[in-house]
């Protein structure tokens, strides 16, 4: 489950999905509507912001899900979210051509 787009494509570019079905819950606020889909699943992959809002999404879908979700901000303590660590820590890819019109 991922908190916006963004976040979940950099977990592709990081290679962090491998094929697994995914959630872009687009805002926090979406997190009670995503609950509706997750007791077929037995673990739910949480990629939320280091943020308050994140943090307290988290710990809705523990009360809610309990052992079923697992916390993967730890991968990017220091960054605010996945695109943030991925900005900071992958080289960027140079495209020097001119789009032609």
């Amino acid at each position: 489950m991922f908190e916006g787009f963004i976040d979940f494509l950099s977990a592709k570019r990081l290679g962090l999905n491998d094929g697994s079905d995914s959630v872009v819950l687009n805002s926090v606020a979406n997190v009670g509507k995503a609950l509706t889909i997750f007791p077929d699943y037995s673990v739910i992959a949480c990629y939320l912001n280091n943020n308050e809002a994140g943090r307290a999404s988290f710990a809705r879908l523990h009360r809610e899900l309990s052992d079923k979700r697992m916390d993967k901000s730890a991968l990017y303590p220091d960054h605010k979210d996945l695109n943030d660590y991925l900005v900071a820590t992958q080289p960027k890819i140079s495209n020097n051509s001119k789009l032609k019109l």
